[in-house]
């Protein structure tokens, strides 16, 4: 989870927008769809390694990549692994949940988030998805024991 100053969070915050869950469900063992609207969601230009971080308390923000981003509708989903709420977005897979990343996986992958996370699922898509180095992307936003990247 990144931490970051209290005056920094609040300004942050403030230059933010505000959504509203509206959907959720489960996509695989352990791994959740979370969907979301807002209409500051329709200024969003999407781009690869695109990332959105949500405030939890003072200091701390949690940071995951979007599934899907609409911005003509102001929706968006995320996956989120259940039940370790710091671990959002495919990067966040459990062994288990293979099958389910392998499905979801495109030709070229973008992974951001949890560093180690991202290191994982890097090397599953190379052996269980076939997919060449040169066409995975990676960005790495916290790591564990690590405050800030």
């Amino acid at each position: 989870m990144a931490r970051t100053p209290t005056f920094f969070a609040d300004y942050a915050e403030r230059r933010g927008f505000v959504t509203r869950v509206d959907a959720v469900g489960l996509v695989g063992e352990g791994l959740l769809r979370i969907g979301s609207a807002g209409e500051g969601l329709r200024a969003v230009e999407p781009g690869p390694c695109d990332v959105t971080a949500f405030r939890v308390a003072a200091r701390d923000f949690q940071h995951c990549a979007p599934e899907t981003l609409n911005p003509a509708a102001g929706r968006a989903t995320v996956l989120h692994r259940r039940g370790q709420p710091e671990a959002l977005g495919l990067v966040e897979a459990e062994a288990e949940a293979v099958g389910t990343v392998a499905r979801l996986a495109p030709a070229v992958a973008y992974l951001a988030g949890h560093g180690q996370s991202v290191q994982v699922q890097r090397d599953l898509l190379r052996t269980v998805r076939g997919l060449d180095r040169r066409t995975i992307r990676t960005q790495p936003y916290w790591a564990t024991g690590r405050t800030g990247l």
